[in-house]
Parts: structure tokens; sequence; C-alpha cells
């Protein structure tokens, strides 16, 4: 696409949906400390949490066990702050004006997109901006790469997946490589950080041989918006919308990391349609998290690594999220992570801790991270959770550095994967 036509693309979205969007005027972020899991389990109660849009649950510190994040809107700040004074719980109010974020961040999009060296990783991107996109990276990639649909999302856009491979070589089957982002429709940088990927193993295959083996040695599939329903909608109509776009009565969407077949509803996962944790009337009721399962499966046997890119936190989690228990082959999984976050750390100086979800995050089940461990059995599966460290909402200014520093974790795991799994042919 023209810089041109997508700078005219983005303006005439602004036009069009400036007088619809949900406004965050006046909302409170909160960071709600509890003690027990009395506590959390009151926080994650399905009325209230469909009145507070928690953001996250995550770890404590050395006086509280959990704290969870969230927003109020301000005809519910005075009456929630009672509930929780009531419970003696430990909250704190945080200093992030979210309508003035979103301004900001959608301001600076606009000035990045009209100046004349813009450049793609320079701002965000609409849907259909990225679906051309990857398919003109196809086009230059070469016939190493093709883009093709794994399915459709429940309002019929395209799930395209970009799958890249290098030279032939002996293998009937080479071993594969899953990335995939946007399951939670408001974290955009993980969708640009997805792309940023899969842009660094086209441009540097040539220059670079460490690029050049790992393409000639894998085949790479890259998702970048699972929930492109969701994704949109955060454009037209609500920056902070989380879930897919499907209706459950009486309330919309599901969320689709909660969807997938694997230890579905059995913890940190809500039946209540309101609620931002909803994990659908059934397993793979969404269309969008039953296509990528599906397509997984079809080449089951082949994965070496599975990626869920999200945000925010600065994680780099292992399973298991549904129990606190470690994987058999945790060890190895956590040696490989570490080395990945250790060189993030390197990059920028950002601190990302590594370890499985539920024990430095919080419990949910029917993940897409879990899913891969345990149905596939994926060997190598992560969930890294991008910046920041205290919101959804980044400018475009942080697009480059973030795709830097996960490229250059990228590297780092596919070299440690290859210190003891050497990129053998499938049988």
């Amino acid at each position: 696409m023209t810089k041109l036509l997508s700078f005219v693309v983005f303006v005439g979205f602004l036009a069009s949906c400036l007088c619809s969007r949900q406004s965050y005027s006046g909302y409170e972020v909160i960071k709600v400390f509890a003690q027990s899991i009395h506590d959390l389990l009151f926080l994650q109660n399905e009325e209230v949490q469909s009145k507070l849009a928690v953001w996250d649950f995550e770890k404590g510190d050395e006086n509280w066990a959990v704290a969870a994040t969230f927003h109020v809107h301000p005809d519910l700040i005075q009456s929630i702050k009672i509930k929780l004074r009531e419970r003696s719980l430990h909250y704190v109010v945080q200093p992030i004006d979210l309508q003035r974020e979103i301004d900001n961040e959608m301001s600076e999009n606009v000035r990045a997109q009209a100046r004349p060296d813009d450049e793609w990783f320079d701002s965000y991107h609409t849907y259909e901006e990225i679906m051309q996109w990857l398919d003109e990276q196809a086009v230059a990639c070469g016939s190493g790469c093709s883009t093709f649909s794994i399915g459709n999302s429940f309002q019929g856009r395209e799930l395209k997946v970009l799958k890249m491979t290098g030279a032939p070589n002996s293998c009937q089957q080479k071993p594969s490589i899953w990335i995939d982002a946007g399951i939670h429709a408001r974290e955009w940088i993980s969708v640009t950080t997805n792309m940023y990927l899969l842009d660094r193993l086209i441009q540097e295959y040539e220059t670079d041989p460490f690029v050049k083996q790992m393409r000639d040695t894998y085949d790479w599939y890259f998702l970048p918006s699972i929930n492109p329903d969701g994704y949109s909608y955060t454009w037209t109509n609500d920056r902070l919308w989380r879930k897919t776009r499907q209706p459950h009565s009486p309330c919309v969407g599901t969320d689709a990391n909660r969807n997938f077949d694997f230890q579905w509803m059995t913890i940190g996962a809500s039946s209540n349609p309101c609620s931002e944790t909803f994990a659908g009337p059934t397993p793979y009721s969404e269309p969008e998290a039953k296509a990528v399962a599906d397509y997984v499966m079809t080449l089951n046997g082949s994965w070496e690594l599975f990626i869920t890119l999200h945000t925010y936190g600065q994680l780099w989690m292992t399973p298991w999220g549904y129990t606190k228990e470690l994987p058999n082959d945790y060890n190895e999984l956590a040696r490989v992570g570490q080395a990945a976050v250790n060189t993030i750390l390197g990059v920028y100086g950002k601190v990302y801790q590594m370890g499985s979800a539920a024990n430095i995050l919080y419990e949910s089940s029917g993940t897409s991270r879990d899913w891969a461990k345990g149905v596939p059995k994926i060997p190598y599966v992560y969930t890294i959770e991008l910046r920041d460290t205290n919101s959804f909402v980044l400018p475009p200014t942080e697009i480059r550095p973030t795709g830097r520093e996960i490229w250059a974790a990228l590297l780092t795991t596919v070299a440690r994967i290859q210190d003891v799994k050497p990129g053998t042919c499938i049988s």
C-alpha cells in the first residue's frame, strides 16, 4: 500500500469514527491488592468483574499475594471504592489518564503517517492495511513465502497467515514455528511485533548467516491478528475492547484465550457473557480459536516452537496457566526462556520476568498456550507479554524498540533450541 493511500485511509477512519468512539474521560485506573484467595475470588466475581473491566491479575509484592488492575466508569468510582474499603482491600489509583493516552496514541499515529519519510513500523495500521501488507510481503519475499487463510472470523474477516521458508533441503517436511498475536483486540503492540519479526526474517535473509540458517531450517507461520473483528472494533468504537465480537446474550464477545479445548473453564475463566474473561458457552464457540486449533493440528508432529504475543507486563511465560504445577520439561523451557529475557535486557535494558504463567501472573484455563503444550504437545511453548508495565496503550514510537528486543530474543530462542534439537527433519 502506498504511503499516500495509507494516510488517506487513516484520516478517513478518524473522520468516520471520532463521534462514535467510546470515551474514557473521567475513568480511573485502580490497582487492588489482596492477601487471600477469598479476596481474589471477590475480584473475579462475575458481577464485580463485568462492572470493573478488569485488565489483568498479577502477582503482588512482599506484602500482598495478588493484585488486580482495572478501569472504572466515573459513575461507579465511589461505590466501588466503598465496596473495596468494606472488604479491607488496599488499593491505589494509578496516575493514568486513559483518554489522554488514547488521544495521544492516535495523534502520534496521524503525525507519523503524515511525515514524508514515514515507514510501515512508524505507526499502527488497520486490519485492511495489514492484510494488504502481508500479501505484499509474500511477493517481496519470493518463492519462499505465501499467504493463505486458515478460516474466517465471526464477522467474515480472513484469518490470514504468512508462511515463510528458505532454501529447500533434504527434509520432506521441515520442523515448523508458529507465531501469532492479537487474540486480545486491544493489544496493538503484539500485532505490530508479529509483523516486525516476519519482516526481519525477510530483510535479513541475504545478509545474516544465522537468519538464513533459521529460514532454511524451519517453516515459519505468522498470524498477526487472531481476533480481527475485535481488532477492527478497537479502531472504530472502543480502543480498550478485549474480546471477540460474536454476540452471547446479553453481551457481546468471548475471551478467545479462554476458548481453547484444554482444561476449559477450570479456573481463571468466567461463564458470564458480560465478563472480560468469558470462556464462551462451549470450547471453540469462537471460530477464530477453532481455526487456529484446527490448522495447527493439520501439521501436528512438525511443530518445534509456538509463540503467542500479548501485552502488557514484560513477561516471558511457559505453560501451565491452569495449575501452578510445572510441566515435566519445565527446566528446558526455562533454560531457553531465561536466555531470551537475558537478551532482551541487553538491547534496551527492559526487564522481563520468566516463569510459568500461573506462578508469575495468575491462573487461567482454556488458553492457546496451555492447549499448544497439552494437545499437540509442542516442545517449546511461550506466551510473551510485551511492553510496557502499566497500560495497553503505547505510542507508535514504541513499535520499533519493542520489535527489536523481541527479534533479538527470537534469535536467541532458536539458537538455544538448536543446542539440543538442531532442526532435524520430521519423519
